[in-house]
């Protein structure tokens, strides 16, 4: 992400609406699938440090790693206590030990455009995890939705639903949750898209994305509980037909 991005997020992601429902579906859906606190998570990208709370109930240690130096820098200032390794995504398994892991996570990481191969990254994850554990990756939906933000994110595409589904598949992980969500946002995101193809916009490496600015108090609460019964409706339905972003939950065959 560009550096004003990192410094947006770490100024935000406790309050805005967005952040803290994504946190909170992935600890409603693990839940399901993870019971104790017990070994190691692994959080790849892990950026200004957002999720690494989040994983705390299912692990007893936490390893943060990111590319970024500046990422990096404002995670420890966040969560000071947090155990944080540079890294790029690509060298997962060069770093740690096979089947070291409960839990390996990925959060708007692949699609950005320093992953050169998606598939190698995932098969890493798989390598690290130990048998029966459990591997989170959330990324951007839709190529049709790419738009500023993702230029501002770094961010290379926009996936359906169906290619990580083909990808989990080949590398033999049984997938427990395979589906898009935040389809409350799809139109105004692809009204957004349209009007920065028409109009392109130019950006400074240190500007915030608009799109993610706090909205007032009422609104933001709105948008909460919205995605409360999203993620009801995916407990209910297992799958939402469209939606902003993908979820995928899979698990390691023992």
């Amino acid at each position: 992400m560009q550096p004003g991005v990192y410094r947006q997020y770490i100024q935000i992601q406790d309050r805005h609406w967005w952040f803290i429902s994504c946190r909170e579906l992935v600890v409603f859906l693990l839940n399901f699938y993870l019971h104790g606190k017990q070994g190691r998570g692994l959080d790849v990208g892990c950026g200004t440090g957002a999720s690494l709370d989040m994983l705390k109930p299912f692990c007893t240690e936490i390893v943060g790693m990111d590319a970024s130096r500046l990422a990096l820098d404002l995670a420890s200032e966040y969560r000071p206590e947090s155990l944080l390794i540079q890294a790029d995504a690509m060298r997962i398994a060069t770093l740690f030990r096979p089947q070291s892991f409960r839990l390996v996570t990925f959060f708007n990481v692949l699609y950005h455009e320093w992953v050169r191969d998606e598939g190698e990254v995932l098969r890493q994850a798989l390598t690290v995890l130990e048998p029966g554990g459990i591997m989170v990756l959330m990324e951007p939906a839709f190529r049709i939705l790419m738009r500023r933000h993702d230029r501002q994110d770094m961010g290379k595409t926009r996936y359906r639903l169906g290619f990580f589904v083909d990808q989990l598949r080949y590398l033999d992980f049984e997938i427990l949750v395979g589906t898009y969500f935040n389809w409350i946002c799809f139109f105004p995101a692809l009204l957004q898209a349209g009007c920065d193809r028409l109009v392109k916009r130019p950006y400074q490496e240190q500007d915030p994305i608009n799109e993610l600015k706090i909205p007032p108090v009422f609104f933001n609460q709105i948008l909460m509980a919205w995605m409360k019964l999203e993620r009801r409706a995916i407990r209910i339905f297992s799958r939402l037909p469209w939606g902003v972003s993908v979820l995928m939950i899979a698990r390691k065959r023992a």
